[in-house]
Order: C-alpha cells, then sequence, then structure tokens
C-alpha cells in the first residue's frame, strides 16, 4: 500500500487532538475552509460532519452533544454515527431518511485524522513511532497562525533562519554554537532532506532531518550521524482553516536516554517550558511569514527569487504544491455548498461570512500559563539554591 496518494485529495488529514471531542462535547472548525463539527458517537469513535444541518442549514455546532448524539438547536434534529438523523421531535419515522453529509473518521495515536476525499481510504494514517515509546518524554500544544499553510511550512523548510531569526530563543540554537547547515542528501523520496552541521567543535555528529508528509505535516529529527535514534523530533501538523489562517498541532519529543534529567522534569514543567518558547518563536515568526505574505500575495513577488543549495526542500516542496494544483483541477479550497458565490441581500461573499466564526485562540488571550511558568522557574531556583546551601552545610559540618 502507499504511503500518501497524489494531490490534495483522498489522503488523510490532522485536525485536532482527540481529547477534544467526546460523548458529551463537540469541537467545530474548518478544513480547507469547509465548515466541520466533530464529536463522539454512542461507541465512543470519532464522528466529522458538515458543520450545517440538512433541514434549514444551521450550523449543528451551536447545538448541544450528549450520549453521543448532537443535536441542533434550531430545530431539535438529533444526529449520530456517519450522519444518521436519529429523531426529530415532530416525527417518528422521516429521520430514517435523513442524512448530514460525514467524512471518515479515524484516532490515531491522539489526534482525530479525517479522510478528505472519496470513496475508502487506501493509504495508512501517518504514524511516529517515538510516540508510543516510554524513553520519549511528549507534550502536544496549539497554535493559531494568520497566514496561509504554504507560508508557514515555507517557513518551517527553510532551516537557515533558525539561528539568525531566533538567535538565543532556540534552546541551544544560537548563531555561536550553529555554524553552517549543509544539505547533506536526500534521504527518500517522501521529501526528507538530512542536514549536517558545519561545526565540529561546537556539534560534533549532529544532524537534522526535515520531512514533510501530505497531510501538511513538518517534521524536524535532531540526532547524530552513528544512530538512527533521535534526540529531539518537532512536529507540526498544520490544519487548513481558511486561506489566511492555519492551526497548529505541535508535538514536542525529548530522548530521555540521551536526555536522562528529562525523567525528573514534571510534565506540566515541561509543557509550560515548550508553550512558552514556541509562542515567542511564532511572535518572531509571524511578523517576517506576514510581511511575505503580504508581497506576494498583494504585489505579486515571488515565493523564492534567488534559490540556495539549502533551499532544496523549499523547492521541492512548491513543486509538489503545483503538481497537487493541476492533478485535482485547481483551487483545494471549498467555496460553497451550492454554486451562488454570494450571499442573498448583500454583497459579501462566503469567506467573510464564515471566517469570523473561527477566531485565533492559541496562544489565548489569557496569558496566565507564562506567569505560573515564571513563578514555578523562580520556585524552582530558590529550592535548588537552598537544597545546595544546606548540603554544602552539612558537608562543613561533617568536617568540623
Amino acid at each position: 500500500m502507499a504511503s500518501h496518494n497524489k494531490g490534495f485529495k483522498n489522503n488523510w488529514y490532522p485536525i485536532i487532538y482527540s481529547d477534544f471531542i467526546t460523548t458529551e462535547k463537540h469541537y467545530s472548525t474548518k478544513i480547507w475552509g469547509e465548515p466541520v463539527v466533530l464529536f463522539r458517537g454512542p461507541d465512543n469513535e470519532p464522528v466529522c460532519l458538515q458543520d450545517r444541518c440538512p433541514h434549514r442549514s444551521a450550523p449543528l455546532s451551536l447545538g448541544t452533544t450528549k450520549s453521543g448524539v448532537l443535536s441542533c438547536a434550531y430545530h431539535g434534529w438529533k444526529f449520530s454515527t456517519g450522519g444518521q438523523c436519529v429523531g426529530i421531535p415532530e416525527s417518528k419515522s422521516m429521520h430514517k431518511e435523513i442524512r448530514a453529509k460525514s467524512y471518515i473518521t479515524k484516532d490515531s495515536q491522539g489526534v482525530v485524522f479525517i479522510w478528505w476525499g472519496q470513496g475508502e481510504p487506501n493509504v495508512p494514517i501517518p504514524t511516529t513511532k517515538e510516540y508510543d515509546d516510554p524513553n520519549f518524554r511528549k507534550g502536544s500544544y496549539l497554535a493559531d497562525v494568520d497566514v496561509n499553510y504554504s507560508f508557514h511550512l515555507s517557513n518551517l523548510f527553510d532551516p537557515v533562519h533558525f539561528h539568525l531569526l531566533h538567535d538565543g530563543s532556540i534552546p541551544d540554537i544560537n548563531a555561536a554554537n550553529y555554524g553552517r547547515l549543509e544539505p547533506k542528501e536526500i534521504l527518500d523520496t517522501n521529501s526528507i532532506l538530512r542536514y549536517t552541521f558545519n561545526n565540529p567543535e561546537k556539534r560534533p555528529g549532529e544532524v537534522f532531518d526535515i520531512s514533510f508528509d501530505p497531510g501538511l505535516t513538518w517534521t524536524l529529527r535532531l540526532g547524530t550521524v552513528d544512530s538512527d535514534e533521535a534526540i529531539v523530533i518537532q512536529q507540526a501538523f498544520h490544519v487548513p482553516i481558511s486561506e489566511n489562517r492555519t492551526r497548529l498541532l505541535f508535538r514536542m519529543y525529548l530522548s530521555m536516554q540521551r536526555i536522562p534529567i528529562m525523567r525528573y522534569v514534571p510534565q506540566f514543567l515541561y509543557d509550560l517550558r515548550n508553550k512558552s518558547v514556541m509562542y515567542h518563536i511564532l511572535g518572531e515568526d509571524i511578523n517576517i511569514i506576514k510581511g511575505h505574505f503580504n508581497r506576494s500575495v498583494k504585489y505579486g513577488a515571488p515565493e523564492v527569487n534567488r534559490p540556495l543549495v539549502e533551499d532544496q526542500l523549499l523547492i521541492r516542496f512548491h513543486k509538489w504544491e503545483r503538481e497537487c494544483l493541476e492533478l485535482d483541477g485547481g483551487r483545494p479550497w471549498f467555496e460553497s455548498w451550492t454554486s451562488r458565490e454570494k450571499c442573498v441581500g448583500c454583497n459579501c461573499g462566503p469567506e467573510s461570512v464564515i471566517d469570523n466564526e473561527y477566531p485565533s485562540e492559541y496562544p489565548p488571550a489569557n496569558q496566565k500559563w507564562v506567569e505560573d511558568f515564571n513563578w514555578w522557574v523562580k520556585f524552582l531556583k530558590v529550592g535548588v539554591t537552598v537544597s545546595v546551601g544546606l548540603v554544602a552545610a552539612l558537608v562543613y559540618k561533617s568536617f568540623v
């Protein structure tokens, strides 16, 4: 079985973490611009429906979920697994003929994936072997970026900027110890490119592999040339909410065999630290990406003007995008459920109406988690200082 199909369609797309939906709680978002709502059916399996009731097109997400059944807030129509209508207050039998549009949906490694295409899935859901490895500390986070998915992925495929734009922001990555990145080799046909650090004194034998999979997933694996085991893995699932908004499902893995001290770090501190670094780095990236997006979309500037040897993966990514557009016959974005392009009674397009339903949420406006993290750092510093002082006092006393 192939690992993926060519084109944007007929592939698995990650959409949200598995714990965001239950039999009592639904989650609404968009995929390629189409509003969808997710919840768990009575069998606890994930369900994904178009976010509109087949009756009057009211958003199903405005309703309530109970015991694996989603009820429309407008007239009380009830929907469950596969979009089947399981009840209408005014009718005892008519509901059997009614279904909401549904998408094949599966859980995999703590993420809900939907099959964005026709027919039954013919490729597997991509997995990460380290997810089930107890020797890796894991963390899962969310971030919203108000740019097109392509521009954010392009930024991640440009590793040369890491130590310049983020000098000192990424732990152990700065201009002094980074050296020059040299594209070493293409490891396979799945757009995996290996880079080596040309700084043998500061980073002897270190390499990192950057890969991309359809489903808009970017993965970076930091390791060494003499081992297949990664030290650090960063993974970013890109959910294309609209043409100018992307939700990132970001995962961080750290090897506790290579970094043993991580076994003793509480999970909540690990998460607070990762969120602090992630949102700080995104803040540094976003001004550049928005400027790039503006220059390219508004003024027609080329995405890559003078490609360098370090831009190999970026060039391959844009080549893949062009091939997808040709295969799919044009834009992958949802336009409307009918051929009508304008709302009745106004001059706005559908996107200007729908987009405001899904505001950016991550990082949250309430930044209390930053205060929590700083408080715990101060607490630990004081604790370590006091502990060292007590040990020193005991040692001194034993010799007096």
